[in-house]
Formats: structure tokens, C-alpha cells, sequence
């Protein structure tokens, strides 16, 4: 979970801070191997496309939020089953602590 919520913080510090065009790059983990890179367009609407590429035998997430944290995140979660089809899911996490309450 630690690298997931320093992959939330960093790719929102750099591009909000960044101003420029260009793709960037991070290797969060070495073993399991988990790389993000991203590119912020500032022609197109400031938009910020990001690439995953990691190593699995199951799935990979990421996921993006206004707090770091897993209430309000926009999370996509992708995989290979293991006859060969892919999948990509794209969801938002309404989860609240005070729902339990």
C-alpha cells in the first residue's frame, strides 16, 4: 500500500508543479517491477496520460485521489487471465470510514 500511496503523491505534486510538456518516468519497485511513466500535454487541454508497466501473475492497479488515500480515488485495475483475454477495469471508490458508523 505504500507504494501505491507514494505513486498517488508523486504523480500529483509533478504535475501539478510541472511547466512543461515532456514524459517522465519513475521506478517504484525494483522487485515486483512496477514503472510509471506520464506525460503532461499543456497543448491538449492539460491532460496527463500515464503508462503503467509492471511485473504480475495476477493484476495491476493504480489509482489517483484528492487525499492520497482510497476514499474518493478514481482506481483502474487491469490482468491477463490465464487463457490469455486481458481486462481493464476503471472505477471510482466511494468508500468512507463513517459508513461503518
Amino acid at each position: 500500500m505504500t507504494n501505491l500511496n507514494s505513486l498517488v503523491v508523486l504523480c500529483v505534486l509533478i504535475a501539478l508543479g510541472s511547466s512543461s510538456n515532456g514524459l517522465r518516468r519513475e521506478i517504484l519497485s525494483q522487485s515486483p517491477f512496477y514503472e510509471v511513466s506520464w506525460e503532461v500535454d499543456k497543448t491538449n487541454n492539460n491532460t496527463i496520460t500515464f503508462e503503467i508497466n509492471a511485473e504480475t501473475t495476477g493484476f495491476v492497479g493504480f489509482g489517483l485521489s484528492p487525499q492520497g488515500g482510497m476514499a474518493g480515488a478514481d482506481i483502474m485495475t487491469g490482468g491477463v487471465f490465464p487463457n490469455g483475454t486481458s481486462y481493464i477495469s476503471v472505477m471510482e471508490f466511494n468508500y468512507s470510514l463513517n459508513a461503518c458508523t
